[in-house]
C-alpha cells in the first residue's frame, strides 16, 4: 500500500501541475522532494521486512512484495487522475469564488 500511495501522490503531481499551470521549477522541486523522500522509505520499509521475516521465508515474501507492488502502481495512478482533477476543480472554484467577492 506504500507503494501504491507514492505512485499515486507522483501522478497527482504531475496531473495538478498540467492542470493548474504550475511552473516547471515547482514540478522539477517536487519531483526532488519526492524521490528524496521514496528512497528513505523504501529503504525504512525493506529494513524493517527484513528484520521481521524468517530468513528460510524472506524469499517467497520479497517476491510476493514486489509481485503486489508491480501490480498495484496502475491502480494508484488511476485513483490519482480523479483526485487530481477534483483538486484542480476545487482550486478553480475558489478563485473563482475569490474574484467574485473582489
Amino acid at each position: 500500500s506504500l507503494v501504491l500511495c507514492l505512485c499515486g501522490a507522483q501522478a497527482a503531481l504531475v496531473a495538478c501541475a498540467a492542470v493548474l499551470g504550475l511552473s516547471s521549477t515547482t514540478v522539477g522541486v517536487g519531483g526532488l522532494v519526492y524521490y528524496a523522500l521514496d528512497a528513505a522509505v523504501v529503504s525504512h520499509a525493506a529494513t524493517v521486512w527484513r528484520a521481521l521475516t524468517p530468513a528460510h521465508m524472506q524469499g517467497r515474501v520479497y517476491v510476493v512484495r514486489t509481485v503486489a507492488a508491480l501490480l498495484l502502481a496502475p491502480v494508484g495512478t488511476l485513483l490519482a487522475t480523479p483526485a487530481a482533477t477534483l483538486a484542480a476543480s476545487t482550486a478553480a472554484a475558489a478563485a473563482t469564488t475569490t474574484a467574485a467577492d473582489a
